[in-house]
């Protein structure tokens, strides 16, 4: 059994879960560099000041993050995916896609028009993305961005299917 557990301003993430999740991300961006403490607390501020959906497995195993804030404007809401990372023992087995396709489900319920991201400009990350419903919105192939339909339609249904979650008002 998988599950998505958001964390936002009604609910915070425990201390224990943000950190790792801190550290889930940055192994992902420099997988052979050593992780300082000084950049851990950072990545893990920046957390605590966004929204943060977990996939856990059935012991509390943390199987995978995403990091994201909402911003509105004159074309209505984006959702912001700030960070998203798959543990690396339980890469290629859909649980990406899972986290996608929850995304896509929590802004279709909120009204959000879009979803943006920022590669960082890795292939493979981009042949990810773009087969998850991105298109590539610059020149570097760093930013992307897609509606929520079209995440949905390209990452569902996929295991873990996330959970309906009641509308917010």
């Amino acid at each position: 059994m998988v599950e998505i557990v958001r964390y936002d301003d009604d609910q915070k993430a425990p201390d224990d879960v943000t950190q790792y999740a801190a550290r889930l991300f940055l192994e992902s961006i420099f997988p052979d560099r050593k992780i300082t403490d000084e950049k851990l607390a950072e990545v893990n501020d920046r957390i605590c000041k966004s929204d943060l959906d977990v996939l856990f497995a059935d012991m509390g195993e943390v199987l995978g993050a995403c990091s994201s804030y909402e911003l509105s404007g004159l074309l209505g809401k984006t959702l912001c995916i700030d960070r998203m990372a798959i543990a690396r023992s339980v890469r290629n087995r859909g649980f990406g896609a899972g986290i996608l396709n929850h995304m896509a489900v929590l802004s279709l319920q909120n009204n959000i028009s879009r979803i943006v991201l920022n590669t960082g400009g890795h292939p493979d990350r981009n042949r990810f993305y773009e087969r998850s419903g991105f298109v590539r919105q610059n020149e570097e192939g760093s930013l992307y961005s897609a509606p929520p339909n079209a995440v949905r339609t390209a990452t569902g249904p996929v295991f873990p299917r996330p959970p309906e979650l009641p509308r917010s008002s």
